[in-house]
């Protein structure tokens, strides 16, 4: 038995010790959202909201944005093998994608670097 998780999500949650083994993106990309931690709460909260605002990573909001276009663009759903990876590289955002035939035997893969907009 196994579990794989998101490295970034546990290294977020301070949780490095959990983790045995990183799959490299060039082994396997992930889908768009991965080891992004989610919070939400009620609109009109303000002590919740407060509360959770430090948590606000606006590098990390920006790339899973990215990644997020890339499953809109594609129309990607739970049965696409669809997968994308958003990174900071200096300045820049470096995205990496890839779509495939549901039988796998197609894949296409595409990468762009740029300032975030």
């Amino acid at each position: 038995d196994a579990i794989i998780l998101a490295c970034a999500g546990l290294i977020r949650l301070k949780m490095t010790h959990r983790i045995t083994q990183a799959l490299d993106t060039v082994v396997c990309l992930p889908a768009a959202g991965q080891g992004i931690v989610g919070l939400q709460c009620r609109q009109n909260d303000t002590a919740i909201q407060k509360c959770i605002s430090p948590l606000h990573d606006e590098k990390a909001h920006a790339q899973v944005r990215a990644e997020r276009e890339v499953n809109r663009i594609l129309e990607g759903g739970c049965h696409a093998p669809l997968a994308s990876f958003c990174q900071q590289s200096g300045n820049d955002i470096q995205l990496k994608a890839l779509v495939g035939k549901v039988d796998g035997s197609l894949i296409i893969q595409s990468e762009a670097a740029g300032k975030e907009s």
